[in-house]
């Protein structure tokens, strides 16, 4: 199951120190839950929850073995946790395979932060015109592109997307 999963990947990246890259394909995201344990993940670490009870003591009990070895001294539980969790986000990268093209794609951008702030984009395939442009306009946003003199030429290339009319002069630039 997919809890157990993670428990596993956390405990090797955050109590054994190994090096993991655990491979999310969107066709594993069975319910939106999984999602949002892996957003979770991403973002601070840790998945709420996931380790509870005779399992949380269990952690606690590798997480201090581990820091010992590392020649840390850490008594409390938070002191330990805040570690692992550390050991998590520096140990563990989880690769997310996504298609772009999906209808899902922007719902799961919108609502999964961690996914596209803490990840590395790696587009394959051919980009649209309008992916291109809203790229281009991301990248640009903080640059000093206003123009407030500029005149569109009379002719202006059609796109397959809307832009003003006449564009402005970032959109012209971008």
């Amino acid at each position: 199951n997919f809890d157990n999963a993670i428990r596993t990947v956390m405990t090797c990246a955050g109590c054994k120190e190994k090096k993991i890259c655990f491979i999310f394909d969107e066709s594993n995201v069975l319910e939106s839950s999984f999602l949002e344990r892996m957003n979770t993940l991403l973002a601070d670490g840790e998945v709420p929850g996931l380790f509870e009870g005779d399992e949380f003591t269990a952690l606690m009990h590798q997480v201090k073995e581990s820091a010992q070895r590392c020649g840390l001294i850490l008594d409390s539980e938070e002191e330990l946790y805040k570690w692992f969790t550390g050991q998590v986000r520096r140990n563990l990268h989880v690769v997310f395979t996504m298609n772009p093209a999906s209808p899902e794609f922007h719902n799961r951008a919108a609502t999964s932060h961690a996914l596209f702030n803490r990840c590395v984009l790696d587009w394959f395939g051919e980009w649209s015109a309008e992916a291109l442009f809203q790229v281009g306009g991301e990248f640009t946003r903080n640059v000093d592109l206003e123009n407030p003199s500029y005149v569109a030429p009379s002719f202006f290339p059609e796109t397959s997307f809307p832009l003003p009319n006449p564009p402005a002069h970032r959109d012209a630039v971008v």
